[in-house]
């Protein structure tokens, strides 16, 4: 008996690429990283619109506080 088991780490590896190559084809039907990131960033402005509104106002509140013109 082997200390590591090689058919385990193949068999893992296999799976992975297996994975991997699905995603491509997920990646390549959405029209390409462009088309991913086009659909991916309009759902969460969706979600997130009021919050993050309200985040990049208490951001710049929070640098003004900073620099002291506040």
């Amino acid at each position: 008996m082997d200390l590591l088991d090689d058919d385990f780490f193949i068999d893992l590896t296999n799976g992975l690429a297996d994975f991997l190559g699905l995603l491509d084809n997920l990646l390549d039907s959405m029209g390409g990283a462009k088309g991913l990131l086009t659909g991916l960033s309009s759902i969460l402005l969706n979600m997130f619109a009021g919050s993050a509104a309200k985040g990049l106002e208490n951001m710049v509140y929070n640098f003004k506080s900073f620099v002291g013109l506040t």
